[in-house]
């Protein structure tokens, strides 16, 4: 299942898809989220959050420790020569319920000092050097290049990885976020309801192959869908 796609007309776009299961009262709404996008791609998720009954978003805290180096390469990266923007969706204005099962700054913590300290160390002094790069020297395709997300492509890379140190490194970003995340979205399955809920999951493309698996375990199936443009690469075509 395709969730981020990279292609040479098409530019990046994200999946969208609804998964409802008969004799359900709730409908879940996939949002698969890249870092940087065009701002049309943030007002347009934007928009379509308004009609939600709840939003499942992700958001951790880590400001208090190294992890912070694992933002700071699309923090820096965001600029006008690019014209894109890092994901900053307005939650508050929604006026719909939030909910945040991520991880809090103490589990933030204890994980990023389960990765091995040559990693961290490379994160730390690399990512932002990458952040600068991009922003004064490169390209919008430059930064697609390793956009691309399905979940045979995630799956490979997991084995590719397994048991080495970049593994430590997905289990904080990825794997203990993603039991979280599936956890309430578990609970929201059970919970009675007196009417239809939507629930749209705004989270990184990286959290929704798992996302899927669970549903399908639920019964869920995909419905409907379309696909947003994140951005495009027509301003830099020869």
């Amino acid at each position: 299942m395709q969730f981020i796609e990279v292609t040479a007309l098409a530019g990046v776009r994200s999946a969208v898809t609804v998964f409802r299961r008969r004799g359900s009262m709730v409908t879940f709404v996939l949002y698969p989220m890249v870092h940087l996008g065009e701002p049309q791609f943030y007002a347009k998720v934007q928009a379509r959050l308004r009609t939600a009954g709840l939003v499942v978003v992700e958001g951790v805290d880590t400001a208090r420790t190294g992890a912070r180096a694992l933002t700071s390469s699309y923090q820096l990266a965001a600029s006008r020569r690019l014209g894109l923007v890092e994901q900053r969706l307005d939650y508050r204005a929604l006026g719909v319920p939030v909910l945040r099962p991520d991880l809090d700054a103490a589990q933030v913590a204890a994980g990023w000092r389960r990765v091995p300290r040559v990693l961290r160390l490379a994160l730390i002094v690399f990512s932002p050097l990458y952040g600068l790069w991009l922003r004064f020297f490169g390209s919008r395709r430059a930064l697609a290049r390793n956009l691309a997300v399905d979940d045979l492509s995630l799956e490979e890379e997991r084995l590719r990885t397994a048991g080495t140190a970049a593994d430590r490194l997905d289990e904080l970003v990825l794997d203990q976020r993603d039991q979280l995340l599936l956890e309430a979205l578990q609970e929201l399955h059970r919970r009675p309801l007196d009417s239809p809920l939507e629930v749209a999951v705004v989270y990184g493309a990286g959290h929704m192959p798992p996302v899927v698996r669970g549903l399908l375990r639920l019964g869920y199936r995909p419905s409907d869908g379309e696909w947003l443009t994140v951005f495009t690469f027509l301003d830099e075509l020869d």
